[in-house]
């Protein structure tokens, strides 16, 4: 998996210091194809985090019984 900071450098490196994406790809070891949805993709989707947790159980009859 790709880290936040390696989406940063390959876009300042592409936007800011207007390298190549060949040239970013021999710098990283990643593929070109890669580096393409990194630049052209949405990196705002790929990076957002996602919490894998279900939802809580309704109270069950005794515990209902016991707050009122």
């Amino acid at each position: 998996m790709i880290k936040v900071d390696t989406y940063k450098y390959i876009k300042d490196l592409h936007i800011k210091e207007r390298k190549s994406i060949r040239y970013i790809s021999r710098e990283t070891g990643l593929s070109r194809q890669t580096i393409r949805k990194i630049l052209y993709g949405s990196v705002e989707e790929a990076t957002q985090y996602k919490r894998n947790v279900p939802p809580p159980a309704p109270p069950s009859k005794e515990q209902r019984e016991v707050g009122q």
